[in-house]
């Protein structure tokens, strides 16, 4: 058996550990490769949900925003309704049930009676009196109606009903778009 010199034995071992480098890297090379296709196939699968999930949020923003424009206008259409009839309701009265209709009474409203209905509605601006100025219609100062809170006001029945219809319909707009937007997260978080 002949000897290797240590040229050679360095050459063979040189030329193993290039081979073994190569087949490393290439072995590394590959798995990288395979690595960043499984990146990229996970990156377009999230990119695809996340564009099914901001589909499905603007659907869904469509549909509450449809509802609600829907409901506003039903509300406004139920207030011109009500409004149409208050002087029907204020105008005349039937003294008994098989009577026909008279002239209604005159009805008087004090400015401490409306200070104390603006009091209810709007705590803000009202006077240490209880009279928010100049919100009853009645001429004169919030000191006036403070003075006299028995005092006749000028405000008259169609007026609080108009004041009440406009009320509640805002009241009604703000409850509709409070539902609407609990329906739209309850709805976004839904599933597809």
């Amino acid at each position: 058996m002949k000897l290797l010199s240590p040229i050679a034995i360095t050459a063979i071992l040189g030329a193993l550990g290039l081979l073994f480098a190569l087949g490393y890297k290439q072995g590394h090379d590959a798995a990288e490769e395979q690595h960043n296709r499984q990146q990229a196939e996970l990156i377009a699968q999230r990119e695809t949900q996340l564009r099914e999930q901001y589909q499905h949020q603007i659907a869904v923003g469509a549909l509450t925003v449809r509802e609600l424009r829907a409901e506003k206008a039903a509300i406004a259409h139920r207030a011109n309704q009500l409004e149409e009839r208050i002087a029907y309701v204020t105008e005349h009265y039937r003294p008994a049930p098989d009577s026909a209709p008279e002239p209604r009474p005159d009805c008087v409203f004090t400015r401490g009676f409306v200070g104390l209905y603006n009091s209810a509605i709007s705590p803000a601006g009202v006077s240490a009196a209880g009279a928010a100025p100049g919100a009853d219609g009645a001429p004169g100062t919030a000191a006036s109606a403070a003075a006299d809170p028995l005092g006749i006001s000028g405000v008259r029945q169609p007026d609080i009903l108009n004041h009440i219809v406009g009320y509640g319909s805002r009241c009604q707009q703000i409850e509709a778009q409070l539902n609407a937007l609990i329906d739209h997260l309850n709805r976004i978080q839904e599933p597809e």
